[in-house]
């Protein structure tokens, strides 16, 4: 789908003293380039110097100097040079005369004529191979030699057709005979064409050619067979041995060009019609294809064929009447098209020759020579530029006389082929440019130029010739629209020593005229950067910018000022860019230029943005990309500034939508504005049209922001795209606008789906993220878990109006999605289409037994007491689930010898009694219980109209029965409370309750409540905490006092289990009047005033001596054991942990030092933990795989491992662990020592034991001040040797290790290992827990300054 445009021209021009050429000899010249110089040689036809040309592949494209002439000295004045080659090994001109001399020549001119060799019977034609290293020489009698650069002959061979390797077999295959000829019928069969009579074309110069494969393995010699007198195609190997002859064509001519690539050899033919065409022959000599040049053999003399270096474009060189022309035609999808047609210098071209280094720079030589015209190429995409939505996108392929047209929003013709096709024109085209309501402006071969209206209509274009004709010495390449009455050109001059210009046409068309008028031109000079040359001429119909691009890189705005056209710098490329476009940014409209380079780096402005793009194209919204990974990439254009102009970054979200996967290879065609449409050329040639979500969803939000419903709701639905997102982006303006959503959808079906597509999540924070991550995050509009319910609601709000029988659907669908479903809601709506019809009822109730659970409508339509909407339920989904269309599996099939009686069985009871049977079927208990108050209501009523009822019995043997079953007493004690005998049966009912789930305190209070105090005296004497009221109410009912002091005693005993000593003293000494068994109570509780208290309070003084005393010497001598024992405890267990931790380091410094493999080391593998996985830590056991974790250990393993742990074995992985806790478990533990400590040196004051009292106030301070001491350096986390390892399994430690050691890339870590992963509880389970932060010591007091 591309044209070639002719981007730069450069001409080197030099005057030279060599005798002209012969009359009757066309002026032909003979080339040759130096690929490191860049110096291009000439030799005109029979002269006898060489011209040399400087810098024929300038960078700045400028004119290039030139050198002086180079005189030819051969020992035979009277022969010619046949051609000619730069040997880069001898850094000299080869030069084969027609005599059979080889001579050097110095490109210099410094060392004189050299001849290095001699063919005796002369040479007809020379040619090199593309390495460099052999050459190719062909004499007069056919012989051809094979030499190396220093001209050493290594094969010999001689040309003949008759000698060919291959002889060919004809098998009857494709004879005209066998061959199918339509509607001509089989008389097409026997007809026969003229008998060729002369097989040479008359326009043969009966020389030889020869051409090399790129590879240079094998060349070809085209030549005149001299027992046939025909042409022939000879193919040898690179030592010179013959591999094949072709096979006989007619009319051959005597060019030949082997495609780079190596796979055709092309040739021109005559066909019997006499016109030509270009035929292909394979390695092996066989025909392979053709294309017809369009032209017959009176029209056209072919001259030369060449292929550029990587094979994309075939040069035909031909003379056309009085004129030569160089013709470049290209293939795509097996078709040849003609892109440019060159007359070079006023019609005057001596020869040509592709760089060999640059695949679409041309050098053309002309006036034998002496002027050398360089002409470079780009292949642009020629098609609109327009944002308009009514442009239809039309993409223009140039080929020859036509123009092939297809628009691209209304049709996807694959090439060749095309929608319109618009021509003839009067000589093949050059360049097109769309502009405006889709005008073409054409500029032909000739320089002649073009306006093209109505394109799209095959029948209806029309095609006016603009009244211009440039000067003579111009050169008119690239055409571009800047508005329909202003056409501008670049114009390159002939003379060197001028720069290029762009020429402004003011044209007036009329209608009826068959030409456009030219009112006005005017020239656009000092445009910066003309004087390198200016290499492309663009118009953007979206930004209205007229842009001139320089060969050097400088980028200009061209504008009207005063009625007159000023250019403006832009910016500067680091590179000439041949593809560039314009865009507006900002609010300002800033003009920012996009760039794309031939080494694929694609620049705005003169930043670099990537290295890898193919092509580009500006979209709506977008600058759409492809890149070498073969993807496609979108650049939104909703920024700011310039700077924020960039590829965002890819993620890893399967719903990214600013990266697309294309197929390798493929350029952007076109982007269709207003539309989603994104057209790709596959290498092949074959076009692809996709639609990439990142289009998908601008037009969505568009359509949205339009408040266009239906379009970005049909949008979502072609192209699968959630439909939260017509609520998501943005929540107010659907919930504002929801009837117009309604109104604009209309179809029931289309309403259903979108309702039951609704979820919770937000899709615009999720799958359709914004791609500029900067947005600011916008508050949540729904509540959490409220989205899809209140949307239903106002779906359901807009529909009230609305017919009621069409979006009934949507009105169930609205019910089966909220959350909970509503389906009772639902059933109502069914039930409403009662008044409808019956067929409109039974079709709305097999509707929503799809959408739910037909169960659950069962049961809802029971619930609601209507038979005739459960037997339907019951009937309809037996069908549902017979015809096998149910989409729940939990609909079962009612069976109607089941739910038939059961309905007969309700019918037939009371209208309470019936919905107490249903509700309670449903589980709807506390429902039933009403009904249940109801049926007792309605007893206690008939016994008084008619002094019959039972309502006593039923509330006894039915209502409190139930109440107790379901746990419903809140509801039977308020309907109760003001009817007291039923209200006490209700609370023993509950205190029954209560204390069958040994909820004493509550069963008491509820017995109490309702006076069964028995039982509230035994519900407390079963709680000891309840001791308090178990005795008072045992005073309250007058127990005796024996059974009272048997109570005291019993809750004593309890209290003294259950370490409540203060407790149990006070119930010994105030009910069973023990004053000894309470002191012993305090005494175990070390409540030592209290136990003084008691004896003075009850007159026994004795017991202070008898039992206090010796039990406060006793305790003294066990807290001093204690407190040495924990003292010593913290000192060797604050020494093994500093042994631990250097164990560690060292074994640490082992591993980083590579001496030896950690996950080798199975120490104690088994025995802390089962299953566990070495860790690359310490090497010791330390926790399972994943795969063991999914699964779990049995409860057994878990308990043993928990054990082991707990434990704190030497050497085990949770050594550390275990001391460090246990150090900041000792310190907690002499803090609640203190107050004991405080109280027992009180008492030993007390009792005058002052020795023991400062020996145990010495040997608690001594150990707090042994533990602060010991505590430095053990909480703190940075001296946490074994952290653990984050959960990570064996498996990903043996890679972390091994691509520490190098042994893996570092790509090949897991993603669980990444710093941000998550680790599950099982994981986190498996490491070492530490304390959070370290202890405090308490500063509560505990002795006396005094000791």
């Amino acid at each position: 789908m591309r044209s070639l445009v002719v981007a730069g021209v450069t001409v080197s021009s030099l005057s030279t003293s060599a005798p002209p050429a012969s009359v009757s000899e066309p002026a032909r010249a003979i080339l040759a380039i130096d690929p490191d110089t860049l110096r291009v040689y000439a030799v005109p036809a029979a002269s006898s110097c060489v011209l040399v040309h400087d810098s024929a592949r300038a960078p700045s494209m400028a004119a290039s100097s030139s050198a002086s002439p180079i005189l030819l000295t051969p020992e035979d004045p009277a022969t010619t040079p046949v051609a000619i080659h730069y040997s880069p090994d001898s850094l000299a001109i080869v030069v084969a005369f027609s005599s059979g001399e080889i001579a050097l020549v110095d490109p210099t001119g410094v060392t004189p004529h050299t001849v290095v060799g001699d063919i005796d019977d002369g040479i007809i034609a020379m040619a090199w191979s593309p390495d460099g290293e052999l050459g190719v020489f062909v004499s007069t009698t056919g012989g051809v030699f094979v030499m190396t650069p220093q001209f050493d002959i290594v094969g010999e061979a001689v040309v003949d057709a008759s000698s060919s390797v291959n002889n060919f077999v004809s098998v009857g295959w494709g004879k005209k005979e066998t061959q199918f000829h339509g509607s001509l019928g089989k008389e097409a069969a026997k007809q026969t064409l003229g008998v060729i009579s002369d097989s040479l074309v008359n326009s043969d110069d009966s020389a030889t050619r020869i051409t090399w494969r790129g590879d240079g393995k094998y060349f070809a010699v085209c030549f005149i067979d001299n027992t046939s007198k025909r042409r022939a195609v000879s193919v040898f190997t690179r030592e010179g041995s013959l591999t094949s002859t072709t096979e006989p064509v007619p009319l051959l001519h005597h060019v030949i060009a082997w495609r780079p690539q190596g796979n055709l050899i092309a040739a021109v033919q005559t066909l019997p019609s006499r016109q030509l065409q270009v035929v292909f022959f394979e390695t092996n000599g066989l025909r392979h294809g053709e294309f017809s040049l369009r032209l017959s053999e009176s029209e056209a003399n072919i001259l030369e064929l060449a292929w550029n270096s990587d094979s994309t474009v075939l040069a035909v060189f031909m003379e056309k009447g009085a004129k030569k022309c160089i013709q470049l035609w290209t293939m795509g999808n097996y078709h040849y098209y003609l892109k440019q047609e060159l007359y070079g210098y006023n019609g005057d071209i001596s020869g040509f020759l592709w760089d060999p280094e640059e695949p679409l720079r041309l050098l053309v030589a002309a006036k034998g020579g002496s002027l050398l015209q360089t002409c470079s190429f780009i292949p642009v995409v020629q098609t609109s530029s327009s944002a308009s939505s009514e442009s239809s996108q039309p993409v223009i392929v140039t080929d020859g006389l036509y123009l092939l047209v297809t628009p691209f929003r209304t049709s996807n013709v694959p090439p060749p082929m095309c929608e319109t096709k618009v021509g003839p024109f009067s000589s093949p085209v050059a360049s097109v440019f769309v502009g405006e309501n889709e005008a073409l402006a054409v500029l032909l071969a000739d320089g002649s130029i073009n306006v093209v209206y109505n394109i799209n209509d095959s029948k209806a274009f029309r095609i006016k010739r603009v009244e211009y004709t440039p000067s003579e010495n111009i050169w008119i390449r690239q055409i571009v629209f800047s508005n329909p009455s202003n056409l501008l050109v670049i114009a390159s001059s002939l003379d060197a020593s001028l720069p290029d210009a762009v020429l402004v046409l003011e044209i007036k068309t009329v209608s009826e005229n068959e030409s456009v008028a030219v009112t006005a031109t005017s020239r656009i000079d000092e445009i910066p950067g003309a004087e390198a040359g200016l290499m492309r001429l663009t118009a953007d119909l979206r930004s209205a910018n007229v842009i001139v691009e320089s060969s050097n890189g400088l980028v200009s705005e061209l504008f009207v000022s005063d009625d007159m056209w000023l250019p403006e710098i832009i910016t500067e490329l680091p590179v000439p860019c041949p593809w560039i476009s314009s865009i507006n940014v900002g609010s300002d409209l800033k003009t920012v230029i996009v760039a794309l380079s031939t080494r694929n780096r694609l620049y705005i402005n003169s930043r670099l943005v990537s290295s890898e793009v193919t092509s580009f194209f500006i979209h709506d919204q977008h600058i759409i990309l492809t890149t070498m990974k073969h993807t496609a990439r979108f650049i939104p254009l909703d920024v700011a500034f310039e700077e924020d102009l960039d590829i965002p970054e890819a993620g890893a979200s399967l719903h990214d939508e600013s990266v697309r996967r294309v197929e390798r290879g493929s350029r952007i065609v076109a982007a269709v504005p207003g539309d989603m449409k994104l057209v790709l050329q596959m290498p092949r040639g074959n076009l692809e049209t996709v639609y990439p979500r990142a289009l998908v969803l601008a037009i969505i939000r568009s359509s949205l922001e339009k408040l266009d419903f239906r379009n970005a709701f049909l949008l979502c639905r072609k192209h699968r795209i959630n439909m939260n997102l017509l609520v998501d982006h943005s929540p107010k303006q659907f919930m504002e606008n929801i009837e117009l959503f309604v109104s604009q959808i209309e179809d029931p079906d289309f309403l259903n789906l979108f309702v039951s597509s609704l979820g919770e999540f937000d899709v615009t924070k999720t799958m359709y993220a914004p791609v500029r991550t900067g947005a600011s995050e916008k508050a949540p509009y729904f509540e959490f878990g409220a989205k899809v319910n209140k949307i239903c609601l106002a779906i359901r709000s807009a529909l009230e109006p609305l017919d009621k029988v069409k979006y009934v659907t949507t009105r169930l669908t609205s019910f089966a999605k909220m959350v909970p479903q509503d389906l009772e809601g639902a059933m109502r709506a069914v039930k409403d289409m009662k008044s409808v019809s019956l067929e409109e009822t039974e079709s709305a109730m097999k509707y929503i037994i799809f959408l739910a659970n037909s169960n659950l409508l069962y049961d809802v339509a029971l619930g609601m007491y209507d038979f005739q909407l459960v037997v339907m339920v019951a009937q309809f989904s037996h069908k549902v689930r017979s015809l096998g269309f149910s989409i729940l599996s939990e609909n079962s099939c009612q069976d109607p010898r089941e739910y038939l009686p059961f309905l007969s069985a309700l019918k037939a009871l009371p209208k309470n009694r019936q919905y107490f049977r249903i509700d309670d079927h449903l589980g709807r208990h506390s429902s039933a219980l009403h009904h249940l108050f109801e049926v007792v209501a309605e007893s206690e009523s008939s016994a008084v109209t008619s002094g019959s009822g039972d309502a006593e019995s039923i509330f006894s043997s039915e209502v409190i029965p139930y109440i107790s079953k379901h746990g419903l007493f809140k509801l039977g004690l308020e309907k109760y409370e003001d009817n007291r005998p039923r209200l006490q049966q209700v609370l023993v009912a509950y205190a029954e309750f209560l204390f069958s789930k040994a909820n004493f305190a509550e069963a008491g209070l509820m017995f109490y409540m309702a006076n069964d105090k028995q039982r509230a005296l035994q519900s407390y004497q079963s709680d000891f905490r309840q001791w308090k009221c178990a005795l008072s109410l045992a005073q309250e009912v007058k127990m005796d006092n024996s059974k009272v002091v048997e109570l005291a005693y019993e809750l004593a005993e309890q209290l003294t289990e259950k370490h409540e000593h203060l407790a149990a003293a006070t119930v010994l000494v105030d009910y069973a009047r023990d004053v000894l068994a309470g002191i012993r109570a305090l005494i175990k509780g070390s409540f030592w005033e209290e136990a003084i208290r008691i004896a003075h309070a009850n007159n026994r003084d004795d017991l202070v001596d008898s039992e206090i005393t010796p039990g406060i010497l006793a305790e003294y001598e066990n807290m001093t054991d204690d407190l040495k024992e924990m003292a010593t405890t913290f000192q060797k267990q604050r020494s093994r942990l500093d042994i631990v931790r250097k164990e560690f380091f060292a074994h640490q410094a082992k591993v980083d030092a590579g001496e030896y493999d950690p996950l080798l080391d199975s120490v104690d593998m088994m025995s802390d933990t089962t299953s566990m996985a070495s860790s690359h830590k310490t090497g010791f056991s330390a926790r399972t795989g994943k795969s063991t974790v999914s699964t779990g250990y049995t409860a057994k393993s878990r308990r043993r491992a928990e054990k082991k742990r707990a434990a704190g074995r030497e050497g085990g992985f949770y050594e550390e662990e275990f001391l460090v806790n246990n150090l900041f478990k000792s310190v907690e533990k002499s803090n609640n020592l203190r107050p004991s400590v405080h109280s027992l040196v009180t008492a030993l004051m007390q009792r005058m034991y002052l020795k023991e009292a400062r020996a145990l106030q010495r040997i608690y301070s001594d150990a707090i001040a042994i533990m602060q001491e010991c505590c430095a350096g053990v909480f703190e986390p940075e001296n946490i040797a074994n952290k653990g390892s984050a959960g990570k399994t064996v498996e990903e430690e043996k890679i972390a290790y091994m691509v520490k050691i190098g042994s893996l890339p570092p790509s090949m870590l897991p993603a669980s290992m990444a710093p941000d992963g998550t680790l599950t509880e099982a994981e986190k389970k498996r490491d070492p827990k530490y304390p959070e932060k370290p202890p405090v010591f308490s500063s509560q007091r505990f002795g006396f300054d005094v000791l």
